[in-house]
């Protein structure tokens, strides 16, 4: 038994109703002096800033964990990124150069969000990399965009957080060693 009664559906005695569909404002308000847009990226790059502390369980390539709190002495460099981005490459070489710069005092972290296992299998490189095809990285602090790259010292704080990869965050980034 059905009975349809003023936008709302009677079955077997159930009512179910649709909110009424309220209609898309006019142009003029959504010009107007006291509209304001949703911005489209967040005003912070992530959760966390300089002088935050980070506490981070990655999941590794091999099965393994990387636990930041391991790293503390060294100063950290973690990316999060993917492998089909347009900076990808260019991420990765300079993670190997801090790397190799000072590998007794740096350490360089590469989390793919890539939702494949094999994105990462022919990667050979000293950075130690992360995968985390469901973003779960990403989310905990976060990230407004990808990549998003964090300079940690060797406190385990955060020095710099940078959204992007142009050359701009690189010298920033750079400055931050």
């Amino acid at each position: 038994m059905m009975r349809l009664v003023a936008g709302c559906v009677l079955v077997l005695g159930a009512v179910a109703c649709r909110p009424p569909v309220e209609p898309a404002p006019p142009p003029e308000v959504l010009q107007g002096e006291n509209f304001e847009p949703t911005p489209l990226e967040p005003t912070e790059p992530a959760n966390k800033a300089a002088g935050d502390s980070i506490e981070l369980t990655i999941p590794g390539v091999e099965g393994e964990f990387i636990e930041l709190e391991s790293l503390r002495g060294k100063t950290v460099v973690l990316a999060i990124g993917g492998t089909t981005e347009a900076h990808w490459e260019a991420m990765l070489a300079w993670l190997e150069g801090v790397q190799e710069a000072d590998p007794a005092r740096r350490a360089a972290i590469l989390v793919a969000s890539d939702p494949e296992p094999d994105a990462l299998d022919d990667v050979m490189s000293p950075v130690l990399l992360g995968w985390d095809p469901q973003g779960a990285v990403a989310a905990r602090l976060s990230v407004a965009r990808l990549p998003t790259v964090f300079v940690i010292d060797a406190e385990g704080q955060v020095v710099i957080v940078r959204p992007g990869f142009e050359a701009a965050d690189r010298d920033a980034l750079d400055a931050a060693l």
